[in-house]
């Protein structure tokens, strides 16, 4: 496997927080067209439309937040298959850096205060573990994960 598809797999729990990010704020912004205009009180209460455009838009608010409970599935799966990949590498140091930054979400600078480490040395020790996650057959079994 090369190592774009190493990267893409590790990154992939921050991808979907992306994802679940911009979800979240389309859903935002349809709450808000339902706020000022959802209940007219100044108006005959005559259907003027056979759309029910509160309907429609909590409809689809629900569809979004279905969407983001499967994306938070997958994000489970995700980081569970990038743990036992970590796990089988060989170098402790290794594992403890790439878990802390792609498990952990820590960022270099944490991972350098929390483990003594320099940041050469912690920037090396990534590299090297991913280099050698890259050279593993089971990351490549499922390509929708990668």
């Amino acid at each position: 496997m090369d190592l774009t598809s190493v990267y893409r797999f590790l990154e992939k729990p921050q991808s979907i927080d992306h994802e679940i990010l911009r979800i979240r704020q389309k859903i935002a912004a349809l709450r808000g067209c339902l706020l000022p205009q959802g209940i007219r009180y100044d108006l005959d209460k005559v259907q003027t439309s056979p759309e029910d455009r509160m309907s429609r838009i909590n409809a689809e608010i629900a569809d979004l937040n279905a969407r983001i409970d499967a994306l938070l599935d997958d994000k489970a799966e995700a980081v569970r298959r990038i743990s036992l990949a970590i796990e089988s590498l060989d170098d402790d140091r290794e594992r403890n850096v790439l878990s802390l930054y792609y498990v952990g979400r820590k960022t270099m600078r944490e991972i350098e205060r929390e483990l003594h480490y320099s940041k050469r040395w912690t920037i090396k020790l990534k590299r090297a573990g991913v280099t050698k996650l890259s050279q593993r057959v089971h990351l490549s079994a499922p390509s929708d994960v990668l």
